[in-house]
C-alpha cells in the first residue's frame, strides 16, 4: 500500500450537519408534511442548485412553490431560508480531529455544495481554514459522484489516487472514489473514523 499522503473529507455529514436531511424533519414538523414528499421535491431541484446554476432565492422560490401552503411565498422563502442555516455548522470534534492532522498530510474538501452555505459557513465557522486544497461542486460544474470532480482534488493536492484517503458520508461518493485508487472511509461516527484512518495510516496520525 502506498504511503497516505493527504485525506480529503466530504462537507454534509462528516465536517458539518447533514443540513438537508436535518431541514427536511424539521419543516415536516412544522408544516406537518410527510419528510418522504420534501425529499422528492428537494431532489427536483437540488441538482441545478449545487452545480451553481440557479441562486438560493430561486432554489427556495421552486421549493417552497411545491409546497402547495397557503402562505405568501415570499414568507416561506426567508422561513426556508433561516431554518437550514440553523444547520449549517460544523461539527466541532470532526474539525478538532482534522486541525490534528495538520502539518502531518495535505488536507481537502470536496464537496456537493452551494456558494451561498459555502459562503455562510466561511463567514461564520472558517470551516474551509484548515485545508490545503477545497473543490466544491457549485464552482467547478461537476458533482460527486463524478470521475472528474475527483481528479480536480487530486490535482489541487499534487498527490495521487493511491496516496490518497477519502472520508465521505454516501456509499455512491466511497465507491467513485475506489474506483480511481483512491483510498476510502465511509464515514459512521468520529472514532470508526479515526480507527479505520489509523489502520490506513500506520498510526502516523497520532
Amino acid at each position: 500500500m502506498a504511503e497516505i499522503k493527504a485525506i480529503v473529507f466530504d462537507v454534509g455529514g462528516v465536517l458539518a450537519l447533514d443540513s438537508p436531511k436535518h431541514f427536511t424533519a424539521e419543516l415536516s414538523i412544522k408544516k406537518d408534511i410527510p419528510v418522504g414528499d420534501l425529499v422528492t421535491i428537494w431532489r427536483k431541484y437540488w441538482a441545478d442548485f449545487k452545480l451553481g446554476k440557479i441562486t438560493e432565492d430561486t432554489f427556495w422560490t421552486k421549493f417552497a412553490g411545491d409546497l402547495l401552503i397557503k402562505e405568501p411565498i415570499e414568507d416561506l422563502v426567508q422561513e426556508c431560508k433561516d431554518m437550514i442555516r440553523l444547520f449549517l455548522v460544523p461539527n466541532d470534534e470532526v474539525m478538532a480531529y482534522v486541525n490534528s492532522l495538520k502539518g502531518k498530510f495535505k488536507l481537502g474538501i470536496l464537496s456537493n455544495n452551494v456558494k451561498e452555505w459555502v459562503t455562510y459557513k466561511n463567514d461564520h465557522f472558517k470551516i474551509d481554514e484548515p485545508f490545503d486544497a477545497v473543490v466544491y461542486s457549485c464552482d467547478v460544474g461537476k458533482v460527486k459522484p463524478e470521475k472528474e470532480i475527483f481528479e480536480l482534488i487530486l490535482q489541487k493536492l499534487g498527490t495521487k489516487a493511491e496516496e490518497t484517503i477519502f472520508i465521505d458520508n454516501h456509499d455512491r461518493n466511497i465507491e467513485a472514489a475506489q474506483q480511481i485508487g483512491m483510498q476510502t472511509v465511509l464515514f459512521e461516527n468520529l472514532d470508526q473514523m479515526k480507527q479505520e484512518v489509523n489502520k490506513l495510516t500506520g498510526g502516523t496520525e497520532k
